[in-house]
Protein backbone atom coordinates (compact mmCIF):
# COMPACT_ATOMS: atom_id res chain seq x y z
CA UNK A 1 0.00 0.00 0.00
CA UNK A 2 0.91 3.69 -0.71
CA UNK A 3 1.16 6.29 1.37
CA UNK A 4 -2.63 8.79 1.56
CA UNK A 5 -2.20 11.20 4.35
CA UNK A 6 0.85 12.03 6.80
CA UNK A 7 0.33 13.92 9.90
CA UNK A 8 3.47 15.91 11.14
CA UNK A 9 3.20 18.01 15.24
CA UNK A 10 -0.47 18.93 14.52
CA UNK A 11 -1.95 20.80 17.63
CA UNK A 12 -5.01 23.00 17.78
CA UNK A 13 -5.59 25.18 20.85
CA UNK A 14 -9.09 26.96 21.32
CA UNK A 15 -9.18 30.31 23.29
CA UNK A 16 -12.12 30.74 25.41
CA UNK A 17 -12.03 34.33 27.39
CA UNK A 18 -8.19 33.48 29.19
CA UNK A 19 -8.24 30.15 29.04
CA UNK A 20 -6.53 28.24 26.33
CA UNK A 21 -7.84 24.79 25.70
CA UNK A 22 -5.24 22.04 24.16
CA UNK A 23 -7.47 20.00 21.65
CA UNK A 24 -4.76 18.46 20.13
CA UNK A 25 -0.97 18.37 20.97
CA UNK A 26 1.51 17.49 18.31
CA UNK A 27 -0.37 14.44 16.73
CA UNK A 28 1.77 12.94 14.25
CA UNK A 29 0.18 9.81 12.08
CA UNK A 30 0.62 8.36 8.62
CA UNK A 31 -2.61 6.65 6.90
CA UNK A 32 -1.71 4.44 4.08
CA UNK A 33 -4.43 3.84 1.16
CA UNK A 34 -7.53 1.12 1.20
CA UNK A 35 -7.12 1.26 5.50
CA UNK A 36 -9.68 1.18 8.00
CA UNK A 37 -8.73 3.03 10.65
CA UNK A 38 -10.46 3.74 14.20
CA UNK A 39 -10.12 6.55 16.42
CA UNK A 40 -11.32 6.04 20.01
CA UNK A 41 -11.28 7.87 23.54
CA UNK A 42 -12.89 9.86 25.84
CA UNK A 43 -15.42 12.19 25.23
CA UNK A 44 -13.79 15.66 24.93
CA UNK A 45 -10.61 14.13 23.90
CA UNK A 46 -10.04 15.91 20.49
CA UNK A 47 -11.09 12.83 18.33
CA UNK A 48 -13.89 15.19 16.11
CA UNK A 49 -11.59 18.02 15.95
CA UNK A 50 -8.76 15.76 14.68
CA UNK A 51 -10.97 14.44 11.79
CA UNK A 52 -12.24 18.14 10.92
CA UNK A 53 -8.24 19.56 10.49
CA UNK A 54 -8.06 15.69 8.51
CA UNK A 55 -11.09 16.76 5.87
CA UNK A 56 -10.40 20.46 5.31
CA UNK A 57 -12.84 21.96 7.70
CA UNK A 58 -10.94 23.31 9.85
CA UNK A 59 -6.97 24.55 10.47
CA UNK A 60 -4.78 23.37 13.10
CA UNK A 61 -2.96 25.63 14.92
CA UNK A 62 0.34 24.40 13.91
CA UNK A 63 1.57 21.46 12.09
CA UNK A 64 0.71 19.85 8.90
CA UNK A 65 -1.68 17.27 6.89
CA UNK A 66 -0.40 15.95 3.60
CA UNK A 67 -2.75 13.74 1.61
CA UNK A 68 -0.85 12.57 -1.41
CA UNK A 69 1.99 14.74 -0.68
CA UNK A 70 0.15 17.91 -0.65
CA UNK A 71 0.21 20.17 2.05
CA UNK A 72 -3.87 21.26 1.90
CA UNK A 73 -3.69 24.23 4.50
CA UNK A 74 -1.44 25.74 2.24
CA UNK A 75 -3.62 25.76 -0.70
CA UNK A 76 -5.92 28.54 -0.93
CA UNK A 77 -9.50 28.79 -0.16
CA UNK A 78 -11.37 27.88 -3.01
CA UNK A 79 -8.44 25.11 -3.51
CA UNK A 80 -9.16 24.01 -0.11
CA UNK A 81 -12.73 23.58 -0.94
CA UNK A 82 -12.63 21.87 -4.32
CA UNK A 83 -10.33 19.05 -2.51
CA UNK A 84 -12.46 18.97 -0.26
CA UNK A 85 -15.70 18.01 -2.46
CA UNK A 86 -13.10 15.93 -4.90
CA UNK A 87 -11.26 13.88 -2.17
CA UNK A 88 -13.83 13.82 0.80
CA UNK A 89 -16.49 12.02 1.96
CA UNK A 90 -17.90 13.16 4.90
CA UNK A 91 -20.43 11.02 7.57
CA UNK A 92 -21.86 12.74 10.75
CA UNK A 93 -23.88 11.02 13.72
CA UNK A 94 -26.83 13.86 12.75
CA UNK A 95 -26.94 12.60 9.17
CA UNK A 96 -27.47 16.66 8.03
CA UNK A 97 -30.29 15.08 5.23
CA UNK A 98 -32.19 18.47 3.87
CA UNK A 99 -35.94 17.38 4.85
CA UNK A 100 -37.75 19.05 1.99
CA UNK A 101 -35.30 17.29 -0.88
CA UNK A 102 -35.87 13.29 -1.68
CA UNK A 103 -33.39 10.93 -1.03
CA UNK A 104 -32.51 11.59 -4.93
CA UNK A 105 -32.10 15.18 -4.61
CA UNK A 106 -29.83 14.85 -1.34
CA UNK A 107 -27.48 12.72 -3.13
CA UNK A 108 -27.82 15.21 -6.22
CA UNK A 109 -26.19 17.98 -4.80
CA UNK A 110 -22.49 17.27 -4.30
CA UNK A 111 -22.73 16.11 -7.99
CA UNK A 112 -24.12 19.58 -8.71
CA UNK A 113 -20.71 20.82 -7.97
CA UNK A 114 -18.51 18.44 -10.00
CA UNK A 115 -18.43 19.67 -13.86
CA UNK A 116 -19.26 16.76 -16.41
CA UNK A 117 -20.84 14.74 -14.27
CA UNK A 118 -24.55 15.13 -15.38
CA UNK A 119 -24.34 12.21 -17.99
CA UNK A 120 -24.75 9.31 -15.80
CA UNK A 121 -25.84 10.48 -12.14
CA UNK A 122 -29.14 8.88 -12.31
CA UNK A 123 -27.34 5.40 -12.90
CA UNK A 124 -24.96 6.02 -10.18
CA UNK A 125 -27.71 6.64 -7.85
CA UNK A 126 -29.71 3.96 -8.46
CA UNK A 127 -26.82 1.67 -8.48
CA UNK A 128 -25.13 2.94 -5.30
CA UNK A 129 -28.39 2.54 -3.31
CA UNK A 130 -29.23 -0.83 -4.22
CA UNK A 131 -25.31 -1.26 -2.95
CA UNK A 132 -26.61 0.04 0.04
CA UNK A 133 -29.84 -1.65 -0.13
CA UNK A 134 -32.34 1.10 -0.06
CA UNK A 135 -32.89 1.48 -3.86
CA UNK A 136 -37.05 1.24 -2.85
CA UNK A 137 -36.35 4.54 -1.02
CA UNK A 138 -35.15 7.19 -4.09
CA UNK A 139 -37.89 8.97 -3.87
CA UNK A 140 -38.57 9.11 0.18
CA UNK A 141 -38.52 12.07 1.96
CA UNK A 142 -36.20 11.79 5.11
CA UNK A 143 -38.90 12.00 7.58
CA UNK A 144 -40.19 8.66 6.30
CA UNK A 145 -37.03 6.99 6.55
CA UNK A 146 -35.80 5.42 10.02
CA UNK A 147 -32.82 6.44 11.56
CA UNK A 148 -30.84 3.61 10.32
CA UNK A 149 -31.93 4.64 6.12
CA UNK A 150 -30.93 7.88 7.01
CA UNK A 151 -27.69 7.20 7.85
CA UNK A 152 -27.43 4.72 4.91
CA UNK A 153 -28.55 8.03 2.69
CA UNK A 154 -25.82 9.96 4.62
CA UNK A 155 -23.29 7.64 3.47
CA UNK A 156 -24.32 7.13 0.13
CA UNK A 157 -24.74 11.17 -0.56
CA UNK A 158 -21.19 10.55 1.02
CA UNK A 159 -19.90 8.27 -2.00
CA UNK A 160 -21.63 9.39 -4.91
CA UNK A 161 -18.78 12.00 -5.88
CA UNK A 162 -16.46 8.70 -5.29
CA UNK A 163 -14.33 10.33 -3.03
CA UNK A 164 -10.65 8.79 -1.90
CA UNK A 165 -11.40 8.75 2.01
CA UNK A 166 -14.73 8.38 3.48
CA UNK A 167 -14.29 10.51 7.19
CA UNK A 168 -17.03 9.01 9.28
CA UNK A 169 -18.09 11.12 13.00
CA UNK A 170 -19.51 8.53 15.46
CA UNK A 171 -22.06 7.27 12.38
CA UNK A 172 -23.48 4.77 14.87
CA UNK A 173 -23.75 7.17 17.75
CA UNK A 174 -27.46 8.29 17.17
CA UNK A 175 -28.63 4.46 15.95
CA UNK A 176 -30.19 1.52 18.09
CA UNK A 177 -28.50 -1.59 18.00
CA UNK A 178 -29.76 -3.03 15.34
CA UNK A 179 -29.47 0.08 12.93
CA UNK A 180 -25.58 0.35 14.37
CA UNK A 181 -25.03 -3.26 13.37
CA UNK A 182 -26.33 -2.96 9.70
CA UNK A 183 -23.89 0.40 8.99
CA UNK A 184 -20.71 -1.76 10.99
CA UNK A 185 -21.45 -3.95 8.56
CA UNK A 186 -21.94 -1.76 5.81
CA UNK A 187 -18.64 0.07 6.41
CA UNK A 188 -16.65 -3.18 6.69
CA UNK A 189 -18.14 -4.12 2.81
CA UNK A 190 -17.55 -0.63 1.48
CA UNK A 191 -13.92 -0.85 2.71
CA UNK A 192 -13.44 -4.44 1.72
CA UNK A 193 -15.42 -4.73 -1.42
CA UNK A 194 -14.90 -1.00 -3.11
CA UNK A 195 -11.22 -0.77 -1.62
CA UNK A 196 -12.63 2.58 0.17
CA UNK A 197 -9.87 3.80 2.79
CA UNK A 198 -12.43 5.00 5.70
CA UNK A 199 -11.22 6.97 8.93
CA UNK A 200 -13.80 7.01 11.14
CA UNK A 201 -14.21 8.28 15.25
CA UNK A 202 -16.11 6.11 17.97
CA UNK A 203 -17.40 5.49 20.99
CA UNK A 204 -18.36 1.81 19.66
CA UNK A 205 -15.97 -0.57 20.85
CA UNK A 206 -17.94 -2.73 18.11
CA UNK A 207 -17.13 -0.87 15.33
CA UNK A 208 -13.95 0.17 16.17
CA UNK A 209 -13.35 -3.89 16.43
CA UNK A 210 -13.98 -3.84 12.37
CA UNK A 211 -11.31 -1.78 11.58
CA UNK A 212 -7.88 -2.81 10.59
CA UNK A 213 -5.98 -0.48 12.97
CA UNK A 214 -7.26 1.20 16.07
CA UNK A 215 -5.51 4.34 17.80
CA UNK A 216 -6.79 5.87 20.56
CA UNK A 217 -6.66 9.48 21.76
CA UNK A 218 -6.43 11.07 25.11
CA UNK A 219 -5.67 14.76 26.20
CA UNK A 220 -5.38 15.52 22.79
CA UNK A 221 -2.57 12.72 22.33
CA UNK A 222 -3.21 9.76 19.75
CA UNK A 223 -1.62 5.67 21.24
CA UNK A 224 -1.23 3.07 19.16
Amino acid sequence: MSKLIEINSLSKVYRSGKDRILALDKVNLTVEKNTYLAIVGPSGAGKSTFLHILGGLEPPTQGEVFFEGINIYRMKEEQLSLWRREKVGFVFQFYHLIEELTVAENLLLPLLLKKGEGKFTFKRIQDLLQYLEIEEKVNAFPSELSGGEKQRVAIARALIAEPEVLLCDEPTGNLDASSAAKIKLLLKRLHQEREKTIILVTHNIELAKEAEEVVYIKRGRIFS
